[in-house]
């Protein structure tokens, strides 16, 4: 589907082509993890850890990349970042990069990075501790933030080679890092964000209050030059830092009929992109997506109207999921609805409505 970011009026794309035709059922699409826009194709890293989408806006095609990164049902990558027409990947839970060659659209190197580090994946815990959580792009590098161990890797884009760096002690738990003005900004998981020069080590701090009830309560920020967004993760409240006043203050301006609609321990932002002008942060749990400008750092809400179902599962010839489009919505659009597909006319679900009245009626 495609959205004016505008209006918010969505439109349904025909299914898109493959271009490998030997894939049966190419459309078995994962969640996105991560995603990037860059020279009119959209990338997009399949949470599982399994795969990198390449979208082709302008001819609705795609293609797809086997990574082999699975580890975890979901977070699998710490940071992606494209340099010089390849893909660079770093993994959540493994010591390596993948380079990603995008003009044969296959993984042509694996280097292993930290192999020195002593780090297991625990699959017992409930939210396992990640080697790399979070990465930020600074010149022809990416800079790669260790959850815990207290080290940040520079890796060179240009001559991919790497080098360590100490980061200060009192930063801990790194789940969302920003390079802006010269400066790091690190959003840890205990509930606190960082804003650390790394030329002087200067560190500044700032808290965001008690997170007992939820963890981890906050995972993304936005960085701007007046104020700093904190966005939920379990938790629910959207947080402002005036960077000049050096306040925190929770945010109040939400839209009257904004709800979050998924159960309480699902991501409330997860996964965001941009263009020239805007951050765009998924409605991954809200029934709004959340905006904020790069130049003013004012914030908008897009509430997303979307075309008829029926019509467009009619066209494309898909399976309705009940979780996205339930039986009550479905019957009442099917009674006595007609469609035109490859030119012939039918009534769908003419008999199931007619038993489905039946039963009411007992």
């Amino acid at each position: 589907m495609k959205m004016n970011t505008d209006s918010g009026k969505v439109e349904y794309l025909n299914r898109p082509n493959s271009l490998d035709v030997q894939i049966s059922d190419p459309l078995i699409w994962k969640l996105p993890d991560k995603m990037m826009v860059h020279e009119r194709k959209i990338y997009v890293l399949e949470t599982d850890g399994r795969r990198l989408v390449e979208y082709y806006v302008d001819e609705n095609r795609y293609r797809c990349i086997e990574l082999d990164c699975s580890v975890f049902e979901c977070c699998n990558f710490a940071a992606f970042a494209i340099y010089n027409d390849k893909a660079y990947i770093f993994p959540s839970y493994l010591d390596k990069v993948i380079i990603v060659d995008l003009t044969i659209g296959s993984v042509i190197q694996q280097l292993s990075i930290c192999t020195d580090i002593l780090y297991e994946f625990d699959k017992t815990e409930s939210i396992p501790s990640k080697l790399f959580s979070c990465g930020c792009r600074v010149g022809n590098s990416e800079w790669i933030f260790m959850e815990r161990l207290g080290e940040v890797v520079e890796y060179n884009m240009e001559t991919d080679e790497y080098q360590r760096h100490i980061v200060p002690a009192k930063i801990k738990g790194c789940a969302h890092a920003e390079w802006k003005n010269d400066t790091f900004y690190i959003l840890s998981l205990e509930g606190k964000v960082y804003k650390w020069n790394f030329y002087n080590n200067n560190v500044r701090e700032w808290s965001l209050g008690n997170q007992s009830k939820s963890y981890p309560a906050y995972r993304e920020m936005v960085i701007t030059n007046g104020v700093i967004w904190i966005l939920p993760e379990v938790g629910n409240d959207i947080l402002m830092i005036d960077i000049e006043k050096d306040y925190v203050e929770k945010y109040s301006n939400y839209p009257m009929d904004f709800s979050y609609e998924a159960p309480e321990h699902y991501s409330k932002y997860y996964v965001h992109c941009e263009d020239d002008n805007f951050y765009y942060f998924s409605m991954h749990s809200g029934n709004y997506i959340f905006c904020v400008d790069k130049f003013s750092g004012k914030e908008k809400w897009i509430k997303p109207i979307e075309p008829n179902y029926i019509e467009y599962y009619a066209k494309n010839s898909c399976y309705v999921n009940e979780r996205r489009y339930n039986l009550k919505n479905y019957f009442s659009n099917i009674n006595s609805k007609n469609f035109f597909l490859q030119n012939e006319k039918f009534n769908i679900g003419s008999r199931i409505w007619e038993r489905q009245k039946k039963y009411e009626s007992l």
